[in-house]
Formats: structure tokens, sequence, C-alpha cells
């Protein structure tokens, strides 16, 4: 079983501009970890890098100890799921068909969905509460709908390492919270995942640990409450952080 997804020494640049200098991050299985800092900090550009849709320009990727570019491409989608944020829909194509597009790295193009396949999908409409909109065709839903079932496509790979850029940004508070507690059961199962997120009381809530980047760099890392308290977020955000503890977790004020 792989058991790591890791970035050495990640450099990368947009032609001249330095967008990641020297980021180094490991994912775990059986852990949910937030990626966390401000606008243009480089979080989507690691995220793409660490799916392998973006080549470093310095540093190494690697998953279970390989190098991410050494795996087959089908390896590859088997083990890592990549969720883009606000990803469009371009076919009109059914929402179970969608999800059915998940199950591609386990099968051959000309073979039907076996047993195994059609439980997979079924099991990632349910988790995305996406089944009512199972026979509903793709470009015709809002934009949460739409990214619930994306994330259905994801779940339904049923893959070790799941990297998520802004999986709620569109959704309503329900399913903000669905979506989280789906990702986190995914973790706990032995999977792992790397979600990037703005609201940081979401991030405390269902993170074990913070990875924050400013500028291209890594500031901070570590278990919530230590990184969102650290100044160096505070100053990453150029706001004022306070962290308080209420029932059994940890809310998030700033000004």
């Amino acid at each position: 079983m792989v058991s790591e997804l890791r970035a050495d020494g990640i450099g990368f640049r947009y032609r001249d501009v330095p967008v990641l200098r020297d980021v180094s991050i490991a994912l775990g299985r059986g852990e949910t970890v937030g990626l966390i800092g401000p606008n243009g900090a480089g979080k989507t550009t690691l995220l793409k890098i660490l799916a392998g849709l973006l080549s470093p320009g310095a540093g190494e990727v690697s998953l279970g100890g390989a190098p991410l570019p050494d795996l087959h491409e089908n390896q590859r989608a088997r083990l890592l799921a990549y969720l883009p944020q606000g990803a469009p829909a371009h076919w009109p194509l059914s929402v179970e068909r969608v999800v059915e597009l998940g199950r591609i790295p386990h099968r051959a193009w000309w073979q039907p969905l076996a047993e195994a396949d059609q439980a997979a999908v079924d099991k990632a409409l349910a988790a995305t509460d996406a089944e009512r909109l199972r026979g509903r065709i793709v470009t015709t839903l809002s934009g949460g709908e739409r990214a619930r079932v994306l994330l259905a496509r994801v779940f339904a790979t049923e893959p070790g390492f799941i990297l998520a850029d802004e999986p709620v940004a569109s959704l309503d508070p329900f399913h903000q919270l669905q979506v989280m507690d789906t990702l986190r059961a995914h973790a706990c199962a032995n999977g792992g995942v790397l979600v990037v997120m703005h609201d940081l009381n979401l991030a405390a809530r269902y993170c074990d640990r913070l990875v924050a980047l400013d500028r291209g760099q890594l500031v901070c890392e570590g278990p919530p409450r230590e990184v969102l308290e650290d100044p160096a977020l505070a100053a990453a955000y150029s706001v004022r952080i306070d962290v308080v503890e209420e029932g059994d977790g940890l809310w998030v004020r700033y000004r």
C-alpha cells in the first residue's frame, strides 16, 4: 500500500515570476491536511504539481517513494485524484455518466461497468448527496450541484489520496459541512486528503494539520491551533487572528 505523497524542495516559475520557492510537504494516509494562505500564495500551483499536472522547475514529487513521473498514468490515477477549483462541465452528459468516468482507471475503455464499478458510483453519489441528480444533465446544474457531482466522480475512483482545491467554495452551509465530513471520512478510512481552504473555521474543525503558504513560501505548518496562532499567518493575511476554544472545537475570528 502506498503510504505517502511527498514533495521536496519544490520551485516553480510562471515565465520569469517565481510562484513557489523551496516548498516541501508530505501527506500520509489517515490525515486531512489543510493548505491555507492568501490569494496568490501558490496553493493551486502546488496542488497541480502534486497531482502531476505541472512539472516543477526544482525539486521532486514522489508517491510511495517512487518519482511521480515514473508511474504509469493509470496507476497514478488509481492512487491519486485531483479536484480542481470551479471545474466547468462542457459536455451534456448525465450526472451518472460523469461520475462513471471516475472508474476509467479501473477498466479498459471498451469494457462495460462491472458490479464493483456500479457499487462505487452509487456509493459516491450517496456520499455527496447527489443521488437525486443522477438523471440530470450536468450542464443544467447549479454551480453547487456541479461541484458535488465532480466530487462524486473523485470518490468513485476510490483513490488513496485526494487533492481538492477549494471544494466547498460554491456550496451552501449544509453541503459545505457534508463535503468536509465526507473528505474527513475518507482520511479516517486510511486515505489521505490535502484540501485548499479559505475558511479558517472549517480548517480548524476538520484538519489534523495545516500548511500555510505566503508568496510562494511555506511560512508555518503544524496542528491547527499552533498554525492559527502563529504570527507569520496573521502577517500573511494582513489581519489580526484570534483563536478561541468553544465547546469541543476551535473558532477563529479575524479583523
